[in-house]
């Protein structure tokens, strides 16, 4: 096996003209991906993402997992290439086979529910509810599951796409604020206002204290706009 990611740019460029173009049959999918990743990053070559994607997507195209999931990526974002949801989706879509990769898939079809034009937030939510669901442990499915249970619960909060539902919303939030820091800080909210809890102001200050240790991953704004909503900044609506 190739440790390609210790290979110089040169190296890595012999192993892709082995199969180059890439054909059904052979295809160096492993060295694309991680010359993909140098551009991607610009790591020994001038960054340039339109390129990288270029080569992401012909890894991912002749069965690459991570380059499929990076693509499905740069389509929802518009990073490397225009966005476009639908083909996004095509590229999770296709992460579902792959059982390490069931939970990001979901994760993310859930989230193209609702930017495509055939918009569907009760689909939405199953995939998020999936993903909350299911108990496998791993370093690669920690965010996403932490990123579904802080959306579900937003959503029961608000009452967005579901009823409102305070109780299984501080019971998501709480499940999140494992790992995710904004479900810290709507954490601490709960227990500073008695949302779906007791009120207790020793449990306020400790998440409140955890989520301040660390950045915000994703702000306030963000997950509005993951959701499409737009509601005030204050937590209580």
């Amino acid at each position: 096996m190739y440790e390609y990611g210790k290979m110089s740019i040169s190296e890595l460029k012999i192993e892709l003209n082995k199969y180059t173009p890439c054909t059904s049959a052979k295809c160096s999918t492993d060295p694309r991906n991680e010359y993909a990743w140098r551009l991607w990053l610009g790591k020994g070559v001038p960054q340039d993402k339109m390129e990288a994607f270029v080569y992401f997507k012909e890894a991912a195209d002749h069965g690459h997992e991570g380059a499929q999931y990076k693509v499905g990526y740069c389509y929802y974002t518009g990073e490397g290439i225009p966005q476009n949801f639908e083909k996004a989706m095509k590229y999770f879509m296709r992460l579902l086979q792959k059982h390490s990769y069931t939970q990001v898939a979901n994760l993310w079809i859930g989230k193209c529910y609702l930017k495509i034009k055939q918009r569907n937030e009760e689909k939405a939510i199953e995939c998020f509810k999936k993903v909350a669901m299911d108990n496998r442990v791993s370093t690669l499915e920690i965010d996403s599951k932490s990123e579904a249970l802080l959306l579900l619960g937003i959503c029961y909060y608000k009452g967005v796409f579901v009823e409102k539902d305070f109780n299984k919303a501080f019971d998501y939030l709480e499940q999140a604020a494992i790992h995710n820091n904004d479900a810290r800080y709507y954490l601490a909210e709960c227990y500073h206002k008695g949302i779906g809890t007791q009120i207790n102001l020793d449990m306020y200050r400790f998440w409140l204290t955890k989520c301040l240790e660390e950045s915000m991953k994703i702000s306030k704004q963000n997950i509005n706009d993951v959701l499409g909503i737009k509601t005030p900044d204050d937590l209580i609506c």
